[in-house]
């Protein structure tokens, strides 16, 4: 068959085979992570899907899937929150920086030791440490909202946003060093430059957005008009010299804050006012969600078909996946002293590597850096291990427990099922979420 046709019925091979994975990860717990990483990894053992294929579209999907990605991520940094939930956040976010960072770092240096990353530096050690901190909500926060409260799920996820944006603004420092476009001398002087330019261009374009939103409304027409958007100001931070990452990133962010920046901005009379101008701007992007669900799905199987070789760093990923979950448990008993045994349990699941990371390990490559030619091969497949164990975890063959009855008092949270917790991150958006793609 000819390469589009090849490419037609794949997609349409994938997106099937997802809404089948769908019933079938619920009834056996592991999550729709682990089946699609297994699904792409059966296209690639059967041929169904060539080599060359993957290999021809693995730039233009990574790109759009990476922009698409950042933007999810700053969706989820809301701010002002407070409570018990959002420190737990916090201290977990701070420990496993402290942790993985290094300890990822010094891993990698022991396998440039071994020549399997022959260019190596300490540089492209802690680049790898910081794009491997950011944690997956994707992944962990369907099977946990079935089986932990809410608020425990919650607080998981805002120590994602948290690790997320660490994990962005120290790859893409690392990235700038190591560039091939940033002179000799002026490093420092160009980075701080790249920062600046997406700081300034993300916040103007989320400031615009939210301007244009309050003028014409949260029609359905819109949203088409947010993703162009998103994918421009990418391009021309880029082009410019800043760091397009970053300035989606604050974008998702300034427009995840819509609400209380229209209170601080525009002083509209009264809350409800400013209520309803939020659920204006959510309004506006819930057609996100099935953008989003379509780019986890070809995501997480574009990663399956790419577990190959070199075979010695595919190997070596899966130590670092299992690396990844023992830093976390670590992580947890330092942090989280004299909780019960389901709590503890519930927020010492958040390991699960996922969407950003591999967005974020196609990064060096198309930025020139030398050396990480095959660094896909090895974040690729500690993100897979990451995700079996999860789903090995939360199975009846693991020791996760996590499962309560919500409908009988209080939950591992101590609080009462119907409690709404403050500072609960993304969950409300989440519930909404589930509703809209039902």
């Amino acid at each position: 068959m000819a390469p589009v046709t090849v490419f037609l019925v794949a997609i349409a091979c994938l997106l099937a085979a997802a809404a089948a994975v769908r019933p079938l990860a619920l009834r056996t717990n592991v999550p729709e992570a682990a089946w699609l990483i297994a699904l792409g990894v059966v296209l690639r053992t059967t041929g169904i899907v060539p080599p060359a294929t993957i290999a021809a579209l693995a730039p233009f999907f990574a790109a759009v899937a990476l922009i698409i990605v950042l933007f999810e991520a700053g969706r989820d940094m809301v701010f002002g929150a407070a409570g018990d939930q959002v420190v737990r956040a916090r201290k977990l976010a701070l420990a496993g920086a402290a942790l993985v960072v290094p300890l990822v770092a010094l891993f990698s240096q022991a396998l440039s030791g071994l020549h399997l990353l022959p260019v190596w530096s300490w540089t492209h050690a802690f680049m790898l440490g910081a794009l491997m901190l950011c944690t997956a909500p994707e992944v962990f926060a369907p099977t946990l909202y079935r089986r932990a409260h809410p608020g425990l799920v919650a607080a998981l996820e805002r120590e994602a946003a948290l690790t997320g944006a660490l994990a962005i603004a120290a790859t893409a420092f690392c990235i700038d060093l190591l560039s091939l476009r940033v002179p000799v001398g002026k490093a420092y002087a160009a980075i701080a430059a790249g920062f600046g330019l997406a700081l300034a261009f993300g916040a103007f374009a989320g400031l615009l957005w939210i301007s244009a939103i309050r003028r014409v409304g949260p029609g359905r027409g819109v949203y088409p008009y947010t993703l162009a958007a998103i994918l421009a100001l990418y391009v021309v931070t880029d082009t410019l010299g800043g760091i397009g990452a970053l300035a989606v990133l604050v974008f998702g962010a300034v427009v995840s804050n819509a609400g209380p920046l229209v209170g601080a901005l525009f002083r509209p009379r009264g809350g409800a006012v400013v209520e309803a101008a939020d659920e204006d701007f959510r309004a506006a992007l819930d057609d996100h969600a099935r953008t989003v669900e379509i780019t986890r799905v070809l995501l997480f199987t574009y990663l399956g078909m790419n577990l190959g070789p070199p075979w010695g760093l595919l190997a070596m990923g899966i130590v670092l996946g299992l690396l990844l979950v023992v830093l976390r448990l670590l992580a947890a008993r330092l942090v989280l002293r004299g909780v019960d045994e389901r709590t503890f349990s519930a927020l010492a699941l958040g390991w699960p590597r996922g969407m950003l990371v591999a967005g974020l390990a196609a990064l060096p490559h198309a930025a020139a850096v030398p050396g990480t030619e095959s660094l896909t091969t090895l974040v690729f497949a500690a993100v897979a291990t990451t995700c079996v164990a999860f789903g090995v975890a939360v199975s009846p063959l693991g020791h996760a427990h996590v499962s309560e009855d919500l409908s009988q008092g209080k939950g591992p949270s101590g609080h009462a099922p119907g409690t709404c917790l403050e500072g609960q991150g993304r969950s409300g958006r989440s519930r909404r979420r589930r509703r809209s793609t039902r």
